[in-house]
């Protein structure tokens, strides 16, 4: 959790190894997963969602967010929701787009032979404000306002788009296992990512374990 693109090459902030050192001649398939922290997806998720609500069942979600934060082109952390996504992320969305190139590259020359499956992200905000009303879930998203609503479930489209125009144009399979009601306003037994995590057990704003059996089952099925 918390990985950018720069901890292919360096280690990552739990000092696991750089990504790369795991790839050789010999590899034979390559899976990788790799942007939202990049383009500040945590920052989003502080300033829409969790800067607006003190609730204790927050807590967890800001301790999990935070260290990132500093790791994701220096987002301004009091920024407020549409700052963040307006004026920050557009040229963190630039920036990621000549990285993930650079991902590619140093893979198909340490693994030349290698297929490459990228997987994208499970959506976090449904597309139904409806829904949102009515998920105890999802509460803390309606401090904000729709419009601000729409700008989040639109910057998480632009991050699979940007991963997905990536991959393809450096030839790995691409996975986007997204699915409409399995976002974290669902109820928590067919919740695919979780917001807290304090109902499925998950660590905050990551797949559930219902979510990564779903994406192990879409990549399966890519490779077959």
């Amino acid at each position: 959790g918390g990985a950018v693109t720069d901890d292919f090459w360096a280690p990552g902030r739990t000092g696991a190894p750089p990504q790369l050192d795991a790839l050789d001649a010999e590899t034979d398939l390559v899976s990788v997963t790799i942007g939202g922290n990049d383009v500040g997806f945590a920052a989003v998720i502080l300033a829409c969602a969790v800067r607006p609500n003190t609730a204790p069942e927050l807590h967890p979600v800001i301790d999990s967010v935070t260290p990132s934060l500093s790791r994701a082109f220096d987002f301004d952390s009091s920024a407020g929701c549409a700052d963040v996504i307006d004026r920050q992320t557009p040229a963190a969305m630039e920036i990621l787009d000549q990285r993930l190139d650079d991902v590619y590259a140093e893979i198909a020359e340490r693994s030349p032979d290698a297929r490459v499956v990228t997987v994208g992200y499970l959506a976090a905000v449904p597309e139904d404000d409806q829904i949102i009303r009515e998920s105890p879930a999802c509460a803390p998203f309606m401090a904000i306002s729709q419009e601000e609503r729409g700008k989040v479930r639109e910057f998480q489209d632009n991050i699979n788009r940007v991963v997905r125009e990536a991959a393809e144009r450096n030839g790995a399979t691409v996975v986007i296992p997204d699915e409409p009601g399995h976002s974290m306003c669902s109820p928590a037994e067919t919740r695919w990512v979780d917001f807290t995590g304090v109902e499925t057990g998950s660590v905050p704003i990551h797949p559930t374990s219902a979510g990564h059996a779903h994406v192990a089952d879409r990549v399966v099925a890519a490779l077959r």
